[in-house]
């Protein structure tokens, strides 16, 4: 916690967020039930993730198990490595994607109503392209602007296969427990699910351009539109392979906008702004946080496809709050505008 002359006071106990026993790899806050208050939601590795539930005045409490949040009773714990946070179904709350290790689902927690999380892995199609890898950071973004957003994960295992073979050779391949499960290769491939709709994700990786020859020990992914031209765009950063920024080139996108929540003459924090876009009849709900990955992360405008509409609605929750306390009519697509003091102003127009 800051304190007033700028200084942090450690309170990890006092705030019932110590993760105690977990080993934590990646981290977010986000409002997963929609009362104004950011939550946090820990990926532990081998011992269960963790969902902690704001309860105000800085406190919190362990809502993993009512929830569905972590670990079931029949499940071995997983090991979790990256977060990602975003709508996969269209319903206005915010899903939970933990990569694993290789042999491990990538598990999905699908948000019902702001009070529990089904494990969808398996009905969503995730489970079965991304099972033989180790996978690191991943996101939840719409690459080619449907209004539908997409996941994308990166891979990369931990030991090189030349010390798994030899230590097989010399009769320790027993020790290597977990790290011999799935593709044992040391670089490997990162994994492209497009939104199908209907909860469903398809396996897009081998129609992915140069995305999908590439062969990395990965570990970092950010996503962002680096040129400007209105779609998203990744950067990888691996042990070995080196970094990538894969350039969007998407064939006829659908159009899009991007708003850009702006500290105001209050200067308080705009994180937790949630942002309504209604477009083509399509609803978004986005919230406005620092997207986790894993070892890495973004900062950028809140990314919206449209799919065929060129216009949309645009509501604003500030921080703190449950209901819109700013709505904007008829907002052009292709820009890139700024929400400060309750106005919205556009920035720029993409460069398609």
């Amino acid at each position: 916690m800051q304190g007033e002359d700028g200084r942090f006071v450690e309170r990890a106990k006092d705030a019932g967020v110590l993760n105690a026993g977990g080993r934590g790899l990646s981290a977010v806050f986000f409002d997963y039930d929609g009362d104004g208050a950011p939550d946090l939601y820990v990926a532990n590795d081998r011992t269960t993730n963790v969902l902690y539930r704001n309860r105000g005045a800085g406190a919190f409490e362990d809502v993993t198990v009512e929830t569905g949040a972590g670990r079931r009773d029949h499940q071995e714990a997983r090991a979790g490595m990256g977060v990602a946070i975003g709508d996969l179904n269209g319903k206005g709350r915010p899903d939970i994607v933990v990569t694993n290790f290789a042999g491990e689902p990538k598990t999905l927690y699908r948000n019902v109503e702001g009070a529990l999380f089904d494990d969808a892995t398996e009905s969503s199609g995730v489970e079965r392209p991304s099972l033989p890898y180790v996978q690191w950071g991943t996101d939840i973004v719409d690459l080619d602007d449907d209004g539908r957003p997409d996941l994308v994960m990166v891979s990369g295992h931990l030991i090189p296969k030349m010390i798994m073979t030899l230590a097989r050779l010399f009769g320790n391949s027993k020790s290597l427990g977990p790290y011999a499960r799935g593709d044992r290769s040391y670089k490997q491939p990162p994994v492209l699910y497009r939104n199908a709709g209907g909860g469903r994700m398809e396996d897009a990786t081998p129609s992915a351009g140069d995305f999908a020859s590439l062969r990395l020990s990965a570990r970092g992914l950010a996503a962002g539109d680096v040129d400007g031209d209105g779609r998203v765009d990744l950067v990888i950063a691996s042990i070995i392979g080196g970094a990538h920024v894969l350039r969007n080139a998407t064939a006829a996108p659908g159009n899009a906008l991007e708003i850009l929540p702006v500290a105001g003459a209050d200067r308080r924090t705009v994180l937790g702004t949630k942002v309504v876009v209604t477009a083509g009849g399509v609803r978004q709900v986005q919230e406005f946080i620092l997207r986790p990955s894993y070892a890495s992360g973004a900062w950028i405008p809140l990314h919206f496809g449209l799919g065929a509409a060129e216009t949309a609605t645009v509501e604003v929750i500030p921080p703190g709050a449950t209901a819109p306390a700013a709505r904007f009519e008829s907002v052009p697509a292709g820009r890139l505008y700024t929400v400060k003091d309750g106005a919205l102003a556009e920035r720029r127009a993409f460069r398609r």
